[in-house]
């Protein structure tokens, strides 16, 4: 297998029609982020992405977007904004990740939602995660009624009635795509970010240049998804998300605090989920993490790995003990006293990758 890496620019049509062919045609590369519209969107507002082509005979079978850093490291395209990530090739492929680094002239590289498409990626995975998502292709009546998420839209209906009652009419759009929308959404995300002490990935100017670029790109298999509640023409809550063909990756979710009470984003994720069947969606992901609604709402879910790529093994061993002893701690009552250093240290890990 010959394997080169190139800039974003540098691709020619025949390899971006190969790299959409084979997302098309990979189950488990459905997510719009394995999308070549995503990773086009992204190397115009960064410089540092670059794609290692796989070829076979003198055709691409299989591509792998990546940012390189400066000390040589390979990491996820978008960095912490990278939900999914993955070698974009056919499950079958071989694919021997110590060859990929060392074709890409890289020391490592570094994943942490990585899709298990390729079992040879799975040695050098320091940790595994459950990504939830909702199946919602037998459309919302079947899913209201399955046992697992039937206590998810509990009382919905009741807290609808009381909006309208005390602040007036009720309406949900799929998609507004409203730059000045995109604007207020980035304001009420860092402020949530600052609310809970969580590092605000729109500080940075490439992110909300990168969200406007993806606002503005549509293509038969891509597409922004910007849905919106309003309350009496006031916008109550919103998400920004991206599509690939029946797949939508909500990604910012985002609600006005001073209509807590209602609990506007639980509302609008409802609405959203009884919207998918008209729209043609029929699945959402919502990535790993510790919110709560995700648990209520998915019926589903994926393993996603983190870990590195690196032919120093030590490296390896060492972050699997640092995840050991990471959880270890989290579960010891040491945690209280170790939450405050802990939390400055991925502060500061998270600037550096959004750099």
């Amino acid at each position: 297998m010959n394997i080169r890496s190139v800039k974003v620019d540098e691709l020619t049509p025949a390899e971006l029609t190969a790299w959409s062919e084979i997302q098309l045609a990979t189950p488990l590369l459905s997510n719009p982020h394995f999308r070549p519209e995503f990773t086009q969107a992204l190397a115009v507002v960064r410089s540092d992405i670059e794609v290692a082509v796989l070829e076979e005979g003198g055709r691409p079978v299989g591509f792998l977007p990546f940012r390189r850093s400066s000390w040589n490291i390979g990491r996820p395209a978008a960095g912490p904004l990278s939900d999914y990530h993955a070698v974009i090739a056919p499950a079958g492929l071989p694919c021997d990740p110590f060859e990929l680094v060392r074709a890409c002239h890289l020391k490592a590289w570094r994943f942490d939602h990585l899709v298990e498409l390729h079992p040879a990626f799975r040695d050098f995975a320091w940790s595994s995660a459950e990504s939830p998502y909702v199946d919602i292709s037998a459309g919302w009546d079947a899913y209201r009624k399955d046992e697992r998420t039937s206590g998810f839209a509990k009382g919905h209906d009741q807290k609808m009635r009381k909006l309208a009652r005390e602040i007036g009419p009720v309406r949900f759009e799929w998609h507004v795509p409203d730059p000045a929308l995109l604007d207020q959404m980035f304001e009420w995300k860092s402020q949530q970010y600052r609310r809970t002490k969580i590092d605000d990935v729109f500080a940075h100017a490439w992110t909300r240049e990168l969200m406007h670029r993806l606002l503005a790109t549509q293509t038969e298999h891509f597409a922004p998804v910007f849905s919106v509640t309003y309350v009496n023409d006031r916008v109550a809550a919103l998400t920004f998300g991206i599509r690939a063909g029946a797949v939508l990756h909500p990604w910012f979710p985002a609600y006005d605090v001073e209509l807590g009470k209602y609990s506007p984003g639980m509302l609008h994720w409802v609405e959203t989920l009884k919207s998918c069947e008209q729209a043609g969606v029929g699945r959402l992901d919502l990535v790993s993490g510790g919110d709560s609604y995700k648990q209520r709402m998915m019926n589903g879910s994926i393993q996603v790995l983190q870990g590195a790529v690196d032919p120093r093994s030590s490296v390896v061993a060492a972050g699997r003990a640092w995840r050991r002893t990471r959880e270890y701690v989290r579960t010891s009552p040491m945690y209280r006293g170790f939450r405050g250093p802990a939390r400055v240290l991925k502060s500061v890990k998270g600037w550096l990758e959004l750099r």
